[in-house]
This record gives structure tokens, sequence and C-alpha cells, in this order.
């Protein structure tokens, strides 16, 4: 066996049979994914005495939706520049999104706010008013609220995410 690959053995096998447990199949339905006739490969595999061949891999991959380079080192494939600049995209859009929505909010709260003034007015004013209606508008403000933190604390995580790109 070659030295480059002993590195990755100890570890190989045991990443494998855990996907495969996972998965909830046996070594001869395992061997059949990977293409091999007889579950003796897989045996091999998991007990870290081989690597399988890449086209192995690939087929395993394609099928359980795995990540290859997991798999075989045990560390998540590194995110390469086309994908971190798609995630920054994304988060830009995440962002517009959110300001959006928060805008949005913000507008109906002004609406609910004056609503809710204009009713406390009339009742200071000594004129009777729609008690359960004034509840329904203090608890779609209290909503209103609740959604517009949720907002502002999504888009305050977003710098944090970002910074790791």
């Amino acid at each position: 066996m070659q030295d480059k690959n002993k590195k990755y053995l100890s570890g190989f096998g045991s990443r494998l049979k855990s996907l495969r447990q996972k998965i909830g199949i046996n070594q001869t339905e395992f061997a059949q994914i990977l293409g091999f006739g007889a579950p003796i490969a897989v045996s091999r595999f998991e007990r870290g005495e081989r690597l399988p061949p890449i086209e192995s891999l690939l087929k395993l991959s394609e099928t359980c939706d795995i990540d290859i380079h997991w798999l075989v080192t045990g560390n998540p494939s590194p995110i390469t520049k086309e994908h971190k600049e798609a995630l920054a995209d994304s988060v830009r859009r995440l962002r517009y999104v959110c300001n959006a929505y928060s805008a949005l909010l913000h507008e109906k709260e002004t609406a609910l706010v004056k609503e809710l003034d204009a009713l406390n007015a009339r009742r200071k004013a000594g004129e009777t008013i729609d008690e359960p209606h004034a509840q329904e508008l203090l608890s779609e403000h209290s909503k209103i609220v609740e959604q517009f933190n949720h907002i502002h604390s999504a888009i305050n995580t977003l710098p944090a995410i970002t910074a790791d790109l």
C-alpha cells in the first residue's frame, strides 16, 4: 500500500461504515451501489485495508448525495471561489429582501400606531370605542414588532456570515 494513502485509511473505514449504517443497508447492497459484486470489498474498505477506486466514490457521491472529500479526509470540502461568490451574492439578496420586508413592517406598524392613537384620543374624549377591535390592533402591533425584531436580528447576523468568506 502506498504511504500517501495510509493517512486517509485510518478514519475512512469508520466513516464509510457509519454512512452505510445511516443509509440502512447491508454490505451486499452497499457493494452493488459501489459497483462491486461481492460484499468482501466493502468489508475491506470499512476495515481500512483499502480505498475504493475513484469511480466507486463518484458513484457513491451521486447515489447517496455525500461529500467525497469528507468521506476520504474527515473534513468538509473547502469552499471554492465560485461558491464564496455565490454565497456572498445570496447574502446580498437576503439583506435586500430583509430590508424591504422591514420597510413594509415599518409602514404597517406606523399605520397601526396612528389607528391606536386615534382610538386612545376618542377614549380620552369620552367616546365609546370598539374594545375587541382595539385589542386586535394591539395584538397585531405586537406581532409586527416581533417580526421586525426577528428581521433585524437576521440582518445583524449577516455580517458574521460574510466575514468568513
